[in-house]
Protein backbone atom coordinates (compact mmCIF):
# COMPACT_ATOMS: atom_id res chain seq x y z
CA UNK A 1 0.00 0.00 0.00
CA UNK A 2 1.23 3.52 -0.81
CA UNK A 3 1.84 5.57 2.33
CA UNK A 4 -1.17 7.76 3.11
CA UNK A 5 -1.85 8.44 6.83
CA UNK A 6 -5.56 9.14 6.46
CA UNK A 7 -6.10 6.09 4.30
CA UNK A 8 -4.08 3.94 6.69
CA UNK A 9 -6.23 4.96 9.66
CA UNK A 10 -9.43 4.26 7.74
CA UNK A 11 -8.25 0.87 6.47
CA UNK A 12 -6.72 -0.31 9.76
CA UNK A 13 -9.61 0.86 11.93
CA UNK A 14 -9.50 3.03 15.02
CA UNK A 15 -8.43 0.26 17.40
CA UNK A 16 -5.67 -1.14 15.16
CA UNK A 17 -4.36 2.35 14.38
CA UNK A 18 -4.18 3.22 18.09
CA UNK A 19 -2.30 -0.04 18.75
CA UNK A 20 0.22 0.90 16.07
CA UNK A 21 0.76 4.29 17.62
CA UNK A 22 1.44 2.64 21.02
CA UNK A 23 3.99 0.31 19.39
CA UNK A 24 5.89 3.27 17.92
CA UNK A 25 5.76 5.32 21.15
CA UNK A 26 7.00 2.38 23.24
CA UNK A 27 10.07 1.94 21.04
CA UNK A 28 8.98 -1.50 19.83
CA UNK A 29 10.15 -0.88 16.27
CA UNK A 30 13.62 -0.64 14.82
CA UNK A 31 15.16 -0.43 11.34
CA UNK A 32 16.72 -3.86 10.81
CA UNK A 33 17.99 -3.43 7.23
CA UNK A 34 18.40 -0.54 4.84
CA UNK A 35 19.76 0.01 1.33
CA UNK A 36 19.11 2.44 -1.49
CA UNK A 37 15.77 0.90 -2.44
CA UNK A 38 14.04 -0.07 0.79
CA UNK A 39 14.02 -0.16 4.60
CA UNK A 40 12.99 -3.24 6.57
CA UNK A 41 11.60 -2.63 10.04
CA UNK A 42 11.20 -5.21 12.79
CA UNK A 43 8.21 -4.74 15.11
CA UNK A 44 8.50 -6.44 18.50
CA UNK A 45 5.77 -8.84 19.48
CA UNK A 46 4.81 -12.50 19.60
CA UNK A 47 5.80 -13.22 16.95
CA UNK A 48 7.83 -10.20 15.76
CA UNK A 49 6.76 -8.85 12.39
CA UNK A 50 8.73 -7.52 9.43
CA UNK A 51 7.51 -4.41 7.64
CA UNK A 52 9.10 -3.20 4.40
CA UNK A 53 9.04 0.39 3.13
CA UNK A 54 10.41 0.83 -0.43
CA UNK A 55 11.62 3.90 -2.30
CA UNK A 56 8.21 4.35 -3.93
CA UNK A 57 6.77 4.68 -0.39
CA UNK A 58 4.97 1.36 -0.70
CA UNK A 59 4.58 -0.37 2.70
CA UNK A 60 3.99 -4.08 3.30
CA UNK A 61 3.60 -6.33 6.36
CA UNK A 62 3.53 -10.11 6.58
CA UNK A 63 0.69 -10.37 9.12
CA UNK A 64 -2.83 -11.66 8.37
CA UNK A 65 -4.48 -8.34 9.25
CA UNK A 66 -2.47 -6.53 6.58
CA UNK A 67 -3.31 -9.24 4.04
CA UNK A 68 -7.03 -8.93 4.75
CA UNK A 69 -7.38 -5.15 5.31
CA UNK A 70 -4.39 -3.71 3.46
CA UNK A 71 -3.14 -2.12 6.69
CA UNK A 72 -2.28 -3.16 10.27
CA UNK A 73 -0.77 -1.93 13.56
CA UNK A 74 2.71 -2.99 12.42
CA UNK A 75 2.47 -0.93 9.22
CA UNK A 76 1.15 2.04 11.22
CA UNK A 77 4.07 1.77 13.66
CA UNK A 78 6.59 1.54 10.82
CA UNK A 79 5.06 4.55 9.08
CA UNK A 80 5.13 6.68 12.24
CA UNK A 81 8.75 5.69 12.90
CA UNK A 82 9.72 6.48 9.31
CA UNK A 83 7.94 9.84 9.44
CA UNK A 84 9.64 10.77 12.72
CA UNK A 85 13.05 10.00 11.15
CA UNK A 86 12.30 11.96 7.96
CA UNK A 87 12.56 8.85 5.79
CA UNK A 88 9.72 9.66 3.32
CA UNK A 89 11.21 13.06 2.43
CA UNK A 90 14.66 11.55 1.99
CA UNK A 91 13.36 8.77 -0.25
CA UNK A 92 11.37 11.19 -2.40
CA UNK A 93 14.43 13.39 -2.79
CA UNK A 94 16.66 10.50 -3.88
CA UNK A 95 14.05 9.07 -6.24
CA UNK A 96 13.25 12.41 -7.92
CA UNK A 97 15.73 12.00 -10.83
CA UNK A 98 14.49 8.47 -11.51
CA UNK A 99 10.88 9.57 -11.34
CA UNK A 100 11.58 12.47 -13.67
CA UNK A 101 13.22 10.10 -16.16
CA UNK A 102 10.30 7.69 -15.94
CA UNK A 103 7.82 10.54 -16.43
CA UNK A 104 9.76 11.85 -19.41
CA UNK A 105 9.85 8.38 -20.94
CA UNK A 106 6.11 7.97 -20.42
CA UNK A 107 5.41 11.32 -22.09
CA UNK A 108 7.67 10.50 -25.02
CA UNK A 109 6.01 7.13 -25.52
CA UNK A 110 2.63 8.81 -25.74
CA UNK A 111 3.82 11.54 -28.12
CA UNK A 112 3.28 10.94 -31.85
CA UNK A 113 6.54 10.04 -33.58
CA UNK A 114 6.45 12.95 -36.03
CA UNK A 115 9.60 14.02 -37.80
CA UNK A 116 11.32 16.77 -35.80
CA UNK A 117 14.85 16.51 -37.15
CA UNK A 118 16.25 16.83 -40.67
CA UNK A 119 18.59 14.70 -42.76
CA UNK A 120 20.41 15.66 -45.95
CA UNK A 121 22.45 13.37 -48.21
CA UNK A 122 25.42 14.44 -50.33
CA UNK A 123 26.26 12.22 -53.31
CA UNK A 124 29.82 12.70 -54.59
CA UNK A 125 30.09 11.50 -58.20
CA UNK A 126 32.94 9.25 -59.43
CA UNK A 127 35.99 11.32 -60.33
CA UNK A 128 36.99 9.49 -63.50
CA UNK A 129 40.16 8.10 -61.89
CA UNK A 130 38.65 4.87 -60.70
CA UNK A 131 37.19 6.23 -57.45
CA UNK A 132 33.55 5.18 -57.05
CA UNK A 133 30.74 7.40 -55.84
CA UNK A 134 30.61 8.36 -52.18
CA UNK A 135 27.89 9.54 -49.83
CA UNK A 136 27.93 11.90 -46.85
CA UNK A 137 25.24 13.00 -44.40
CA UNK A 138 24.23 16.17 -42.60
CA UNK A 139 21.66 16.38 -39.82
CA UNK A 140 20.16 18.90 -37.42
CA UNK A 141 17.03 20.94 -36.79
CA UNK A 142 17.29 24.63 -37.70
CA UNK A 143 20.91 24.18 -38.81
CA UNK A 144 22.51 21.17 -40.46
CA UNK A 145 25.78 19.65 -39.19
CA UNK A 146 28.14 17.30 -41.00
CA UNK A 147 27.98 13.72 -39.71
CA UNK A 148 31.73 13.17 -39.39
CA UNK A 149 31.41 9.47 -38.58
CA UNK A 150 28.24 7.96 -40.11
CA UNK A 151 28.96 4.53 -38.63
CA UNK A 152 29.25 5.94 -35.10
CA UNK A 153 26.09 7.98 -35.73
CA UNK A 154 24.09 4.87 -36.65
CA UNK A 155 25.47 3.01 -33.63
CA UNK A 156 24.39 5.89 -31.36
CA UNK A 157 20.90 5.72 -32.89
CA UNK A 158 20.67 1.98 -32.25
CA UNK A 159 21.87 2.32 -28.65
CA UNK A 160 19.73 5.37 -27.95
CA UNK A 161 22.86 7.33 -27.00
CA UNK A 162 22.89 11.14 -27.45
CA UNK A 163 25.49 12.51 -29.89
CA UNK A 164 26.85 16.06 -29.84
CA UNK A 165 27.19 18.14 -33.01
CA UNK A 166 28.88 21.44 -32.29
CA UNK A 167 27.82 23.64 -29.39
CA UNK A 168 24.19 24.16 -30.34
CA UNK A 169 22.86 20.75 -31.29
CA UNK A 170 22.72 17.40 -29.52
CA UNK A 171 21.04 14.49 -31.26
CA UNK A 172 18.70 12.79 -28.76
CA UNK A 173 17.51 9.44 -30.17
CA UNK A 174 14.94 9.10 -27.40
CA UNK A 175 12.68 11.83 -28.74
CA UNK A 176 14.11 13.02 -32.05
CA UNK A 177 12.60 11.37 -35.12
CA UNK A 178 13.43 11.38 -38.83
CA UNK A 179 10.85 11.27 -41.61
CA UNK A 180 10.01 7.98 -43.31
CA UNK A 181 12.08 9.00 -46.36
CA UNK A 182 15.06 9.88 -44.14
CA UNK A 183 14.76 6.52 -42.39
CA UNK A 184 14.94 4.77 -45.76
CA UNK A 185 18.20 6.55 -46.53
CA UNK A 186 19.62 5.58 -43.12
CA UNK A 187 18.46 1.99 -43.67
CA UNK A 188 20.42 1.98 -46.94
CA UNK A 189 23.55 3.20 -45.13
CA UNK A 190 23.14 0.42 -42.55
CA UNK A 191 22.79 -2.08 -45.39
CA UNK A 192 25.94 -0.67 -46.98
CA UNK A 193 28.00 -1.10 -43.80
CA UNK A 194 26.67 -4.64 -43.36
CA UNK A 195 27.66 -5.53 -46.93
CA UNK A 196 31.24 -4.32 -46.64
CA UNK A 197 33.92 -6.94 -46.18
CA UNK A 198 35.33 -7.42 -42.69
CA UNK A 199 38.66 -5.88 -43.66
CA UNK A 200 36.86 -2.81 -45.02
CA UNK A 201 34.79 -2.08 -41.92
CA UNK A 202 37.20 0.37 -40.38
CA UNK A 203 35.93 3.93 -40.01
CA UNK A 204 35.74 5.51 -43.45
CA UNK A 205 35.33 9.13 -42.40
CA UNK A 206 32.46 11.38 -43.35
CA UNK A 207 32.27 10.12 -46.97
CA UNK A 208 31.32 6.47 -47.46
CA UNK A 209 32.21 4.65 -50.71
CA UNK A 210 28.94 3.89 -52.50
CA UNK A 211 28.98 1.11 -55.16
CA UNK A 212 26.80 1.66 -58.20
CA UNK A 213 23.94 -0.68 -57.09
CA UNK A 214 23.64 1.36 -53.88
CA UNK A 215 23.62 4.62 -55.86
CA UNK A 216 20.69 3.31 -57.90
CA UNK A 217 18.85 2.15 -54.75
CA UNK A 218 19.46 5.53 -53.11
CA UNK A 219 18.00 7.47 -56.04
CA UNK A 220 15.04 5.10 -56.34
CA UNK A 221 14.09 5.52 -52.66
CA UNK A 222 15.24 8.98 -51.61
CA UNK A 223 11.76 10.46 -51.78
CA UNK A 224 11.61 13.91 -50.16
CA UNK A 225 15.00 13.67 -48.42
CA UNK A 226 17.12 16.64 -49.63
CA UNK A 227 19.97 15.57 -51.90
CA UNK A 228 23.10 17.41 -52.96
CA UNK A 229 25.22 16.16 -55.85
CA UNK A 230 28.93 17.09 -56.03
CA UNK A 231 30.78 16.61 -59.30
CA UNK A 232 34.49 15.88 -59.81
CA UNK A 233 35.31 19.60 -59.74
CA UNK A 234 33.62 20.13 -56.37
CA UNK A 235 30.57 21.93 -57.75
CA UNK A 236 27.49 21.19 -55.64
CA UNK A 237 23.97 21.03 -57.07
CA UNK A 238 20.96 20.88 -54.79
CA UNK A 239 18.46 18.40 -56.21
CA UNK A 240 15.15 19.18 -54.59
CA UNK A 241 13.28 17.07 -57.09
CA UNK A 242 14.40 14.35 -59.47
CA UNK A 243 13.25 15.08 -63.00
CA UNK A 244 11.90 12.18 -65.05
CA UNK A 245 11.93 13.22 -68.67
CA UNK A 246 13.31 12.48 -72.10
CA UNK A 247 16.70 14.08 -72.58
CA UNK A 248 16.92 16.59 -75.44
CA UNK A 249 19.37 15.43 -78.09
CA UNK A 250 21.52 17.77 -80.14
CA UNK A 251 21.25 17.01 -83.86
CA UNK A 252 23.64 17.95 -86.63
CA UNK A 253 22.78 17.63 -90.33
CA UNK A 254 25.42 17.28 -93.04
CA UNK A 255 25.02 16.66 -96.73
CA UNK A 256 27.34 13.89 -97.88
CA UNK A 257 27.89 11.72 -100.92
CA UNK A 258 25.24 9.27 -99.85
CA UNK A 259 22.69 11.85 -98.88
CA UNK A 260 21.85 13.84 -95.78
CA UNK A 261 23.66 12.63 -92.63
CA UNK A 262 21.94 13.20 -89.29
CA UNK A 263 24.01 12.83 -86.10
CA UNK A 264 22.77 13.09 -82.50
CA UNK A 265 24.65 13.76 -79.28
CA UNK A 266 23.71 13.96 -75.63
CA UNK A 267 23.76 17.48 -74.13
CA UNK A 268 27.29 18.80 -73.61
CA UNK A 269 26.86 18.93 -69.82
CA UNK A 270 25.48 15.39 -69.59
CA UNK A 271 27.16 13.65 -66.62
CA UNK A 272 26.25 10.03 -65.81
CA UNK A 273 25.45 9.34 -62.16
CA UNK A 274 25.02 5.57 -62.54
CA UNK A 275 26.91 3.17 -64.78
CA UNK A 276 23.91 2.54 -67.05
CA UNK A 277 23.10 6.27 -67.35
CA UNK A 278 19.69 5.62 -65.78
CA UNK A 279 20.35 8.77 -63.73
CA UNK A 280 22.38 11.68 -64.96
CA UNK A 281 23.08 15.34 -64.30
CA UNK A 282 22.20 17.75 -67.09
CA UNK A 283 21.00 21.32 -67.16
CA UNK A 284 21.71 21.66 -63.45
CA UNK A 285 19.18 18.94 -62.63
CA UNK A 286 19.27 15.30 -61.63
CA UNK A 287 17.35 13.40 -64.27
CA UNK A 288 16.09 9.85 -64.56
CA UNK A 289 16.44 9.03 -68.22
CA UNK A 290 14.05 7.04 -70.36
CA UNK A 291 15.10 3.39 -70.79
CA UNK A 292 15.69 3.75 -74.54
CA UNK A 293 18.03 6.69 -73.96
CA UNK A 294 20.30 4.79 -71.61
CA UNK A 295 23.70 3.86 -72.92
CA UNK A 296 27.26 2.95 -72.04
CA UNK A 297 29.06 6.06 -70.73
CA UNK A 298 31.97 5.23 -73.09
CA UNK A 299 29.65 5.82 -76.04
CA UNK A 300 28.52 9.28 -74.97
CA UNK A 301 31.12 11.05 -77.09
CA UNK A 302 30.29 8.99 -80.16
CA UNK A 303 27.66 10.65 -82.33
CA UNK A 304 24.86 8.50 -83.66
CA UNK A 305 24.76 8.92 -87.41
CA UNK A 306 22.16 7.95 -89.91
CA UNK A 307 22.16 8.59 -93.64
CA UNK A 308 18.97 10.01 -95.06
CA UNK A 309 18.63 9.68 -98.87
CA UNK A 310 17.93 12.96 -100.64
CA UNK A 311 15.67 12.61 -103.65
CA UNK A 312 17.18 14.04 -106.87
CA UNK A 313 14.80 15.88 -109.09
CA UNK A 314 14.92 15.00 -112.78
Amino acid sequence: MRLNPLQMERMAGEEEYAAGRELEESGSIKAAEQDGTKIRYTVAGKPPRNVTLDRDLEIRCECDTFLSRGCCRHAVAAWLEAERAGVPESMLKHSAPRRAEELTGMILREMPAEANIRLEATLVLPDGNGREARIGLRTGDSKLYVVKDPQAFLEAMDRGTPMTFGRDFIYEPGWMHFSADDERVLKLIRKLFAARKDEERERSGRLIPLPDPFVQELLENIGETPLRVMDSEGTITRCRQISRTRLPLQFTLNLGPRGLNASARMPADFTPVTDDCAWAMTGGRLTETEPRQRTDPDDLEKPVRRAVPVPVSS
